[in-house]
C-alpha cells in the first residue's frame, strides 16, 4: 500500500509540473496574436480616417455623435435582453412556491405570458401608449404618431404605428419597442406568481392580450409615453411632476394593482 501510494504521488507531482509547461508554451502565442489583432486593428482604423481626412468629407463632431447615438441605442438593446431574461427566473421562483402537481402549469404561464402579451402590445398597446414618443438620445428623434385622446398637457392616449407600420419605424424605435415590451411582460408576469394555482388557462389567455394591449399601455401612456400625468409638473405646477425612473409605479404597482 505504501509503495502504492509514493506511485500515485509521483505520478500526480509528474502530471502537475506538465501542465504549467503547457501554460508556459501557450502563452507567448496567445499574447503575440493579441498584439497583432491590436495593431492590425489601429493600423485600419488609422488609414480609414486618413483616407477620409484626405477626401475633405470626414465629420469628426458628425462621426462622435454618430458613435454615441448607436452606442445608446446598443445599450437599449442590452437592458431590453436582459429584463426579458427575468422571466426565466419568475418562472423558477413561482413553479418552486407551487406543488409539485401543478409545477407544468405554472412554467407555462410564466413562458406564454410574453408571447400573449407581445401580441396585443405590438398591435395595439404600443401605439396606444408612445405613439407621441421621442428621444433623440438613441436615435428616436420624433414620433411615430400623435395624440389619441386629449391635446397639450392634459393626452390620455396616443395613436400611430399600428403593428409598427408605417414611414416613421426605424432602428430606434424597434429598439425602443423591445426596450417597452420587456416591461409589458413584467407587468403580465406579476399576477402569474400572485394567481399561481388558482387560475384556468381560459382566463389566463385573456389577461394576456388585455395587458398587453390595454392595461399597461394606459398608465404607460399617462407617464412615460409623455401623457397627462407626466405634465402635471406644468399644468399643475406639481414640482417636477410624475418621475418613475426604474418603473416602481409604472411596472411593479400596476402589475400588483392587477
Amino acid at each position: 500500500m505504501l509503495t502504492q501510494s509514493r506511485a500515485t504521488a509521483e505520478n500526480y507531482d509528474s502530471s502537475a509540473d506538465f501542465f504549467p509547461d503547457m501554460t508556459r508554451k501557450r502563452t507567448p502565442l496567445l499574447k503575440r496574436l493579441l498584439i497583432a489583432l491590436t495593431i492590425s486593428s489601429g493600423a485600419l482604423v488609422a488609414t480609414g480616417s486618413i483616407a477620409l481626412a484626405a477626401e475633405g468629407d470626414f465629420d469628426a463632431e458628425g462621426a462622435i455623435t454618430s458613435l454615441a447615438t448607436a452606442t445608446n441605442l446598443l445599450w437599449v438593446i442590452i437592458g431590453a435582453s436582459l429584463v426579458i431574461f427575468m422571466q426565466a427566473g419568475f418562472a423558477l421562483v413561482e413553479t418552486g412556491f407551487c406543488r409539485a402537481k401543478h409545477a407544468s402549469h405554472v412554467v407555462t404561464t410564466n413562458f406564454a405570458i410574453f408571447g400573449l402579451g407581445f401580441i396585443g402590445f405590438f398591435f395595439v398597446g404600443f401605439p396606444l401608449a408612445f405613439g407621441g414618443f421621442s428621444y433623440g438620445a438613441f436615435g428616436l428623434n420624433a414620433p411615430i404618431g400623435g395624440p389619441l385622446v386629449g391635446s397639450g398637457e392634459w393626452i390620455f392616449l396616443f395613436k400611430g404605428g399600428w403593428a409598427l407600420s408605417g414611414g416613421g419605424v426605424t432602428p430606434a424605435l424597434l429598439g425602443f419597442f423591445l426596450y417597452m415590451v420587456a416591461f409589458m411582460d413584467t407587468v403580465a408576469t406579476i399576477p402569474t406568481g400572485s394567481m399561481a394555482e388558482r387560475w384556468k388557462w381560459g382566463s389566463f389567455v385573456v389577461w394576456g392580450f388585455f395587458c398587453g394591449a390595454v392595461y399597461y399601455p394606459l398608465f404607460a401612456a399617462w407617464t412615460w409615453g409623455g401623457g397627462w400625468l407626466s405634465q402635471t409638473w406644468s399644468s399643475m405646477n406639481l414640482g417636477a411632476g410624475y418621475v418613475d425612473f426604474a418603473g416602481s409605479g409604472v411596472v411593479h404597482a400596476v402589475g400588483g394593482v392587477a
